[in-house]
């Protein structure tokens, strides 16, 4: 039998939710059911869990399926595999779930296959994670390296216009009056604060 639909979800940050980030084969109706389904304590979808390796359930007869609010559902059991970092193994990454329209035992040469690619989309996923947080590391030092250039490109001016000021006052106090040398003295005092 071949899949009717998949669901790809991630763990979110806090490691307690999943979260949708592609899907294939779900009417909208379904879709929006999917999004709105993503706790990890479902007995369902999360039955592989994330450390339980691939897993293959009939959900037919399972107590959810009886609840379900939409007929148009006509999935019958479903094969999941965990999405795992390649380099650590423990660290889960999220889930991929594969839906039948009928009840099958699943060959284990599809569950080679699944889990050939779910180890592929857990090599693309944390591949693209660490080049997000590499990307997100440069922006962040390229940020403070402007920001030392400023620093140091506004102390440099601040230091000159101290050095003018002060040859300033130097060269007018013999012949200006006493209300230009208090407004030198005052720039002069600015300067040393700034």
């Amino acid at each position: 039998a071949s899949a009717s639909a998949g669901v790809v979800r991630l763990l979110t940050p806090d490691g307690h939710t999943l979260e949708i980030i592609s899907s294939a084969g779900l009417s909208t109706e379904l879709q929006e059911e999917a999004e709105s389904f993503v706790e990890l304590d479902c007995e369902v979808t999360d039955n592989a869990n994330l450390d339980n390796g691939i897993h293959a359930t009939d959900i037919s007869s399972c107590t959810s399926r009886q609840n379900c609010r939409h007929a148009s559902c006509c999935f019958q059991s479903l094969l999941a595999a965990p999405l795992e970092a390649p380099n650590s193994p423990c660290a889960p990454l999220g889930i991929l779930t594969i839906f039948f329209e009928e009840p099958h035992e699943v060959a284990s040469s599809a569950m080679k296959t699944v889990t050939s690619f779910a180890e592929a989309m857990s090599a693309t996923i944390e591949h693209t994670r660490i080049n997000r947080e590499t990307s997100r590391l440069e922006r962040l030092t390229a940020r403070q390296e402007i920001a030392n250039d400023i620093h140091d490109s506004l102390a440099q001016t601040l230091a000159s216009l101290r050095f003018q000021v002060r040859v300033l006052d130097e060269t007018l106090q013999p012949i200006s009056e006493f209300k230009s040398i208090r407004g030198i003295e005052q720039v002069e005092n600015s300067l040393d604060e700034a």
